[in-house]
């Protein structure tokens, strides 16, 4: 049912919903949801079809319109506004976290290697959250996340002086000389 004017639409999905009527057809609704079971399982399977279809032609499987990110089922939109939900309880920042993420220049911020996004990039806390960091933009970086991982809960100083401390002890007894410009793990 087509409505030209939005506010009508919310007044008549206010209606139904006040008579426990589905806003799809006229069957009654349970758990106060906006539609009936029919009408529930019949949009999932639509969506789970659509979302099959997306992927078998490299479309992201959330917008259905956008080219999918390499080795992710998701655009590069629809990714970064899921990270800024994941992060921040909101999609609203998914912009800045296009621009933090250009700005890095798509590397590492803790070890400049290369990031891809839906790869290997993830959002770290520069300031953990334990530690009285802030759920802002601002006190986020982009980060691979094996590093991510491995920095857990340490601000930026505890993590370096830890890999210092890890580089000094393997270095003497390992018989392999390892540099910087050799990457321990696979990025």
């Amino acid at each position: 049912m087509p409505f030209k004017d939005r506010h009508k639409q919310r007044n008549w999905t206010r209606q139904r919903r006040e008579l426990g009527l589905c806003v799809q057809c006229v069957n009654p609704v349970t758990d106060s949801h906006l539609r009936c079971a029919d009408c529930l399982a019949q949009r999932k399977k639509h969506r789970k079809d659509r979302s099959a279809y997306a992927a078998s032609i490299g479309n992201c499987t959330d917008c259905f319109t956008r080219q999918a990110l390499p080795h992710h089922a998701l655009c590069t939109v629809c990714y970064l506004r899921q990270t800024s939900r994941n992060h921040f309880g909101t999609g609203a920042f998914w912009q800045h976290l296009q621009e933090m993420f250009v700005s890095q220049n798509a590397t590492c911020a803790l070890t400049g290697f290369p990031l891809t996004l839906g790869l290997n990039a993830e959002v770290d806390h520069i300031q953990p959250l334990n530690k009285g960091g802030e759920r802002d933009i601002s006190n986020t970086q982009w980060v691979l996340g094996v590093v991510n991982r491995m920095k857990e809960d340490m601000d930026e100083k505890e993590f370096f002086a830890l890999v210092q401390t890890l580089y000094l002890h393997m270095s003497p007894t390992k018989d392999i000389e390892r540099t910087w410009d050799q990457p321990v793990f696979r990025v």
